[in-house]
């Protein structure tokens, strides 16, 4: 059974969009220091509290306790064994410690939640709600109470408190600010994690000329604004109230001071014709994947050929496109047609929203 200690740095748990692990973890190791036991939506790392969470991830919870376990019941009976400050039975783990002491200490780790004074307990199953009998939530959130002073309240919570039992065999004791409701999303608006992902993977350096033609209500342009320092932005779409929307985000913080350099336009990226050859260095969009917009087969390939066609004209010789593509969409039809040479450099087969998505890296080779 482990512990967390107080000591040293922390340890959290980390969730983010299923199917990105890979660039996850690469995000990861860059930016902190120990990254393991990572499955296709979360990972372990280890970070000084209190922890500014990364716009890449969707959320991350303080890993409180880790044992061995493979039913719900029996890890709930275990870490309240180790609230308690008693050493539970069963298959440990190296590090046993003191977590009656670690509690108060790991409930402060979080920065904005110092006046915290009620929680929730919940319990997961491979990442699913799951109940456990009265009597053991019970017991668990008396042993939380007696070493916080925090009263359970799962209607008005300021913490929540998860028993996470994995596939694995592995089971979490964690604890996390309650999530705030984001602002609410237009229907078909990428998650920030999601879009800043999508930047990442363009390999976002100072000197970019960036482009999303497919821009809509801004996401990834608005997110590569953020991610760091850039040449210019052009944000475009065909809906010129979109576009104007965008053009009002960018007069509030934190982009008014940036938006000089940022050009939301009226664009349809089947013609771009006002673009020299090679101008941008890295072009990142979500194009339209038919199943919301109304397009028949026939007519989302003719796009994505058409786009596909301008992108290669456009994108300098080193530069990246990255696309969001649903996965039974035409990109691979398109790309097996296409006279310009394409190099699929990453893809990873993701969930966006819920829904079957790709995320694909091409590169201009030569013909």
């Amino acid at each position: 059974m482990a512990c967390m200690t107080t000591d040293a740095a922390a340890t959290y748990r980390a969730t983010f969009p299923a199917g990105f692990r890979p660039l996850a973890e690469r995000l990861l190791v860059r930016d902190f220091r120990t990254v393991r036991d990572g499955d296709e939506s979360s990972m372990l790392f280890d970070a000084d509290p209190p922890l500014k969470l990364p716009p890449y991830l969707q959320g991350a919870s303080l890993l409180l306790a880790s044992i061995e376990e493979r039913r719900l019941d029996d890890a709930y009976r275990r870490f309240a064994d180790l609230a308690e400050g008693r050493r539970g039975g069963g298959r440990e783990r190296a590090g046993t410690g003191d977590c009656v002491r670690n509690l108060e200490t790991a409930v402060g780790a979080f920065a904005g939640v110092s006046g915290a004074a009620r929680f929730a307990l919940r319990g997961f199953i491979a990442g699913e709600p799951s109940s456990v009998p009265t009597e053991l939530r019970g017991r668990l959130e008396r042993a939380v109470t007696r070493a916080t002073g925090l009263r359970p309240d799962s209607a008005q919570s300021d913490l929540e408190f998860q028993v996470a039992l994995r596939d694995d065999g592995h089971a979490y004791f964690l604890v996390a600010p309650r999530a705030k409701n984001e602002e609410e999303r237009k229907k078909g608006t990428l998650p920030r994690s999601t879009s800043r992902l999508l930047c990442e993977l363009s390999r976002p350096e100072a000197g970019d000329v960036f482009l999303d033609p497919f821009a809509g209500s801004g996401a990834i342009p608005l997110e590569r604004v953020r991610t760091g320092p850039f040449a210019m932005i052009f944000a475009g779409d065909r809906d010129e109230v979109l576009v104007d929307e965008l053009k009002a985000k960018l007069k509030k913080p934190p982009y008014e001071r940036k938006r000089k350099a940022i050009f939301p336009k009226v664009l349809d990226a089947r013609e771009l014709g006002r673009f020299e050859d090679g101008f941008f260095t890295a072009i990142v969009t979500d194009p339209p994947w038919g199943a919301f917009d109304g397009s028949s087969p026939v007519e989302l390939e003719d796009l994505y050929a058409a786009f596909l066609r301008e992108f290669g004209r456009l994108l300098a010789p080193e530069g990246r496109l990255v696309l969001l593509v649903s996965r039974d969409g035409p990109l691979d039809r398109v790309l097996a047609k296409s006279t310009a040479a394409w190099n699929v450099t990453e893809d990873y087969s993701v969930l966006v929203s819920g829904r079957k998505a790709r995320a694909v890296v091409l590169m201009k080779g030569s013909n």
